[in-house]
């Protein structure tokens, strides 16, 4: 999908985490929600967000955040409905590969210079595919680069981002805004700055946020194309 259409189009602001099952999901339902609206450019722009901030930077062993942090029948009824769920859409979580939890700042840091190569969303994509299909560890530096030289965004570039850290503050002030605006969960998708759906929402409540979305922006009975 390409990440800015040709076309006038609708802004969607998604805040998400990319260690959050559901905030794949969400990112492929609403993109079969797009592919099903026709005539109708869009701009995906993503936001950051830490289901847990408080993860080391070298990040924890799994198994040991998920027994001191939540209760372990919680999690496996979790993961077999995300499964379920993933299996609609043609993803297939791979559980049994993840080792680690990550601190996920540095990758949101990437995501965020992504949009100077217009890859923001490839790069999400390929970060999701990276953790919950292949089981890697996304807060490793050095695999983060790897993957992002994947996605065509230059190695020395992602190298230098991480070294001078020049983005911190920036990435901190949008982590702190998701907060104060009291996002209810993620993921949380944002149409034309005013229409807001919560959560992993079905291909039709996307389509419907879609529809009000170009009423709002092109008025109603009008088409951007």
């Amino acid at each position: 999908m390409n990440e800015i259409s040709p076309a006038p189009s609708i802004r969607i602001d998604i805040i998400s985490d990319v260690v959050c099952p559901w905030c794949y999901i969400g990112k492929h339902r609403l993109e079969a929600a797009i592919a099903s609206y026709a005539g109708l450019g869009v701009h995906l722009h993503w936001r950051p967000f830490q289901l847990d901030p408080n993860i080391p930077e070298d990040g924890l062993d799994l198994r040991a955040h998920i027994a001191k942090k939540r209760n372990e029948g919680e999690v496996d009824v979790n993961q077999m409905l995300a499964s379920q769920a993933g299996e609609e859409l043609g993803l297939s979580f791979a559980w049994d590969k993840i080792e680690r939890m990550p601190n996920t700042r540095d990758a949101h840091r990437l995501i965020r210079h992504a949009m100077l190569y217009g890859a923001q969303t490839k790069i999400v994509e390929r970060l999701f595919k990276a953790y919950f299909c292949e089981g890697a560890d996304i807060g490793d530096r050095r695999g983060l680069i790897g993957l992002a030289e994947e996605c065509g965004i230059d190695s020395y570039a992602t190298e230098n981002l991480f070294a001078r850290q020049d983005d911190i503050l920036a990435i901190e002030e949008e982590l702190a805004i998701t907060r104060r605006l009291g996002v209810p969960k993620v993921p949380c998708f944002v149409f034309a700055d005013e229409i807001v759906v919560p959560g992993p929402a079905s291909p039709e409540i996307f389509a419907a946020a879609l529809f009000r979305a170009e009423e709002t922006q092109f008025g109603p009975g009008t088409s951007p194309a």
